[in-house]
């Protein structure tokens, strides 16, 4: 099936900001995933990482029940779900890099917007069990009249938004909001799973080459790392903005400009950094940048994520006693979506209950690969 173009890779991109076409080589989206740009600008929350940062398994595994790639909150929810339910399951994490956390604003149908937002306001209070959250204030300059609206479908939500006028701003919108450190969330679950459950290993610098389909109807996956192989009775990518090194595909047909449609996240754009960095002194405050980072945004071709099961049409490698999943395509969003995202695609592997209880519209078919393949929706989206 080499030559099997699989629809999936076609509704993950990177960040963009223009809508020109031109001709780019596919290594521009898809690059060889052992580089992955070995030397990505490193985020303020890694200034003192962890000892687990950089954790390998003395003895790579060899055979598991459940390969997990990507280690940021997706994969730790996923592999902390797992092991909660099944404390003898083999699970093997993999992550290219070191062991980071990376890091739905649409114009939908009423309904369809609505139990987007409820599907994303259920997933907090299962996070702040194992990280201490705190609340902030978010402030948005933007029509009124959206607020209205909002407040209108969600009466609930009344008390927790102000505007400001007149004198006291200009279209100024001042709401709830939510912060956290992400690697103070990931490394001390990782660290306890290590410490409390034998059959999960943790690998970074593990880049995953490639998967190969099983010999037959009741053979596993093979898993390809520079590590070693792996063979997997299930396979689930977390890794969001790579994803498409991991379908067989083709690069995207549209655009993009400078930093806009690349996956090299080694360099800070200069002008970029002159903007932020002078935007604070001139607007009175004393102090300085401590750190620039930059990291790579992935845009969903219908906005929302993809969560569930890799259908063999989708991924294009047929199955045998196992199964490919994905949850990926965050929008940008993924800080409220990636915890619930992990938790209920493990509940579909293990067919349990308990998981959050993904919406239809984030559902992994065919049907509606097919619906989000037009990226021309998309670019109004953020372009209008």
């Amino acid at each position: 099936m080499g030559s099997t173009v699989s629809p999936l890779t076609e509704l993950l991109l990177p960040n963009f900001d223009s809508y020109d076409t031109c001709n780019l080589s596919q290594t521009r989206f898809q690059p060889p995933p052992e580089s992955q740009f070995s030397n990505p600008t490193s985020s303020f929350w890694l200034s003192d990482p962890p000892p687990v940062f950089t954790h390998q398994s003395p003895t790579f595994p060899t055979a598991v029940d459940v390969v997990v790639i990507g280690s940021g909150i997706t994969g730790t929810a996923a592999a902390r779900t797992l092991l909660s339910n099944s404390p003898g399951l083999r699970v093997a994490m993999l992550d290219a890099r070191e062991l980071i956390a990376t890091g739905l604003v649409a114009i939908f149908g009423r309904e369809k917007a609505r139990k987007v937002k409820e599907f994303r306001m259920g997933i907090p209070e299962g996070v702040t069990e194992e990280c201490q959250i705190r609340k902030v204030e978010v402030v948005d300059a933007t029509a009124k009249s959206c607020l209205g609206i909002y407040l209108e479908e969600f009466p609930e939500e009344i008390g927790g938004w102000e505007t400001y006028e007149g004198e006291e701003a200009r279209c100024i919108i001042a709401g709830p909001a939510g912060a956290l450190g992400p690697a103070r969330l990931i490394h001390p679950i990782l660290a306890r799973l290590l410490f409390t459950h034998p059959t999960f290993t943790l690998d970074s610098r593990a880049p995953v080459t490639s998967i190969a389909p099983p010999d037959s109807t009741i053979s596993p996956n093979v898993v390809h790392t520079l590590q070693g192989e792996i063979t997997a009775t299930h396979i689930l990518r977390t890794t969001n903005g790579y994803t498409a090194n991991l379908l067989p595909g083709r690069c995207f047909p549209f655009a993009l400009k400078t930093e806009i449609g690349t996956v090299d996240d080694s360099v800070v754009d200069v002008c970029t950094t002159v903007h932020v960095s002078g935007v604070l002194p001139a607007i009175g405050v004393d102090t300085k940048v401590q750190k620039i980072w930059i990291g790579i945004m992935r845009f969903s071709g219908d906005v929302l994520p993809w969560i569930g099961e890799a259908l063999a049409e989708i991924s294009g490698r047929w199955q045998g006693t196992g199964k490919e999943w994905v949850a990926v395509g965050y929008t940008g969003d993924g800080m409220c979506v990636a915890w619930g995202a992990g938790k209920e695609v493990v509940t579909r592997i293990m067919g349990v209950k308990g998981g959050v209880g993904v919406i239809e519209e984030m559902d992994v078919t065919f049907e509606r690969v097919e619906r989000a393949k037009g990226l021309e929706g998309l670019v109004g989206v953020f372009l209008g």
